[in-house]
């Protein structure tokens, strides 16, 4: 049921008009969906909005900081559909903002471990359950002392109630944060 973004073309006032891969056309105010903080800050700057691109790899938009939007979230909003209607398959490539919440036990062998984070999905907060490794898993140790907000793009999908985000990538702490 996921759709994916091919055509998009900037209007004024953080409008978008988009065109999904099943013909479904229509525009959508960004102002109402996102802040303008944190990675979509530029976006305040209608020379940097303006520079939208179709990623067709992801199947949705982004600017040249690789902020993106979700698709599922842009198709809802065009369609009236509910988001969780069309969250019964695979979200692909959804940036999930939010804090660690929970951090298991790391693995003896090597430098990951699953981790609970408590982020905004399709403008629902829930809980998202993603696997770490490396420096992203270094990253959320830090984001959880520090209960610094995060962002983490992935694969979202749903097993058994449980919210969970595959192939995780572009963890990063929130720059604009501030204790």
């Amino acid at each position: 049921m996921l759709k994916d973004i091919i055509d998009v073309q900037p209007l004024e006032g953080y409008k978008l008009r988009l065109r999904f891969d099943d013909g479904i056309e229509g525009i959508v105010d960004i102002s109402k969906i996102i802040e303008f903080t944190g990675i979509f800050t530029p976006l305040q700057d209608p020379d940097y909005f303006a520079k939208v691109q179709v990623n067709p790899d992801l199947g949705t938009i982004q600017w040249e900081n690789e902020a993106d939007l979700d698709p599922v979230v842009l198709y809802a909003t065009i369609t009236g559909q509910e988001t969780s209607k069309l969250l019964n398959a695979t979200a692909t490539a959804v940036t999930v903002q939010g804090v660690v919440m929970q951090i298991q036990t790391p693995k003896t062998t090597e430098l990951s471990g699953q981790i609970t984070i408590f982020g905004a999905v399709t403008d629902q907060l829930c809980k998202i359950q993603t696997e770490l490794t490396g420096r992203d898993y270094i990253l959320a140790i830090k984001a959880y002392q520090e209960r610094i907000p995060i962002y983490c793009t992935g694969d979202l999908i749903k097993e058994n109630n449980t919210l969970l985000l595959k192939n995780s990538h572009n963890f990063t702490l929130d720059a604009t944060w501030k204790n």
